[in-house]
């Protein structure tokens, strides 16, 4: 359910007449968390339709981490009642990663509620990295860096370099991060990686050719012993067989290189 809203809202977000301010989000808001309040189903639902699928992808302004929060908070309580707990705990997990010192409030759920719980047990928040915007900047709930939260969903933001949000999206954990277009710094140190090791065989077999007919040259000379011949053999074997490794660690990286893509 957070991917079709998210995804909705993506599309939607295609055609918003301007972009909204962070007053009218956090009114949205206001609004949805009075309607579960009051037990207000069908307004409580309509308005977190309205909250995930177009108010939040018009957002032009910042989600600053307690607004995430709130968020988080109000759809842990609508994945609830859709059936889905697993979704619902984790977005009680991540609302407490975000806003540590505030709970559910009181009048939405009871002490021992399972929601409740989950808030209780989350554990310190966990990032991974994500590729970097070629302009503009990401946003993970209102912390403005490349670290998105694992295992938990997140308010994630793409911003332009005029600092207005492009993209913002109610992500899950497992849902891909909006489309854009960023630094190839992975692929780069791997392709520098696959030409330095490429350059690096090149040499080692050059020089395992020379010595090679260095020693050819010097078998018809009568000072040259056998075991000097022998010695020198053993160093063209081993010279070669460090420019194959060479050479396959470069075709490694390169085949890297195209597999990670542009990040």
């Amino acid at each position: 359910m957070v991917a079709m809203l998210a995804v909705a809202g993506a599309a939607f977000a295609l055609d918003c007449p301007q972009h909204l301010t962070r007053g009218q989000f956090e009114a949205q808001l206001a609004s949805a968390e009075a309607a579960y309040a009051t037990m207000a189903t069908d307004a409580f639902r309509d308005q977190m339709n309205e909250l995930i699928g177009i108010t939040l992808p018009c957002l032009g302004d910042l989600v600053p981490a307690p607004l995430a929060a709130r968020t988080h908070r109000l759809m842990s309580v609508q994945q609830l009642e859709l059936g889905n707990t697993p979704a619902a705990e984790a977005s009680a997990r991540a609302a407490r990663q975000r806003e540590p010192e505030v709970p559910f409030p009181e009048s939405w759920l009871p002490a021992d509620h399972p929601l409740r719980s989950a808030w209780q047990g989350a554990e310190p928040a966990r990032d991974r990295r994500v590729p970097e915007p070629r302009e503009g900047a990401l946003a993970f709930d209102g912390v403005t860096d490349r670290d998105r939260p694992v295992g938990v969903p997140t308010v994630v933001q793409l911003f332009g370099a005029d600092g207005v949000a492009l993209q913002t999206r109610y992500l899950g954990d497992a849902d891909p991060l909006p489309d854009y277009r960023a630094i190839p710094r992975r692929r780069t140190a791997l392709a520098l990686g696959a030409a330095g090791s490429g350059a690096a065989a090149l040499a080692t077999w050059t020089a395992s050719w020379l010595q090679y007919r260095s020693i050819l040259a010097q078998a018809d000379d009568p000072t040259v012993t056998a075991a000097a011949l022998d010695g020198q053999r053993t160093a063209v074997n081993l010279s070669y067989l460090t420019g194959g490794l060479l050479f396959g660690v470069s075709a490694g990286l390169g085949v890297g290189a195209v597999v990670v893509g542009p990040r």
